[in-house]
C-alpha cells in the first residue's frame, strides 16, 4: 500500500506546485519512463507546455523513435546529466545519458520558465554521443 502512495502523492505534488528546478521535469520524465514506459513519460513530460501538449503527433513520433530503439538498446537501467547550461531564471538545457544493456543514448531537454513552472520547449534523442565525449576536457597521459 505505501508503494502506491507515495508515487500518487509525488505527481500530485508535482501538479499542484509545478516544477520547481528544471532538473525535476527531468526527473519526473524518467521516473516515469523507468515505471510506466515511454508512452506515459512523454506524456507526462509534454504536459508541461500547455500549447506542445496540444499537439499530438509530437508525442507519437518521439513515441515511435523510442519504441523502434528500446528493442535494439535493451533495458533501461538509469542515467547520468553531462551538460546543464541555464540563462537566469528562464530558460535551460539538460543533457543526459540514458543508459541501457547494449548503449546509452543522448537525451536533450529544453526548458522555459515563465514564472510559474518550467516547461519543455523541445526534447531530443539520438546514439550520437561524439559531441558528449568531445566536451569532456582532454586527460590523456
Amino acid at each position: 500500500m505505501k508503494s502506491i502512495i507515495f508515487p500518487m502523492l509525488f505527481l500530485m505534488t508535482v501538479n499542484l506546485y509545478g516544477q520547481q528546478t528544471p532538473e525535476a521535469v527531468a526527473d519526473s520524465f524518467f521516473y516515469h519512463f523507468k515505471k510506466n514506459g515511454v508512452e506515459r513519460s512523454l506524456q507526462y513530460v509534454f504536459s508541461t507546455n500547455k500549447y506542445l501538449k496540444q499537439n499530438p503527433e509530437v508525442v507519437n513520433t518521439l513515441k515511435d523513435k523510442f519504441n523502434k530503439a528500446l528493442p535494439i538498446i535493451g533495458k533501461f537501467y538509469s542515467y547520468d546529466l553531462y551538460l546543464k547550461k541555464q540563462v537566469g531564471n528562464s530558460f535551460a538545457q539538460l543533457g543526459y545519458l540514458m543508459l541501457f544493456d547494449r548503449q546509452p543514448i543522448k537525451i536533450v531537454f529544453n526548458l522555459y520558465n515563465h514564472g510559474d513552472h518550467w516547461q519543455i520547449q523541445d526534447l531530443r534523442f539520438d546514439d550520437k554521443l561524439d559531441d558528449v565525449i568531445n566536451m569532456l576536457p582532454n586527460k590523456a597521459e
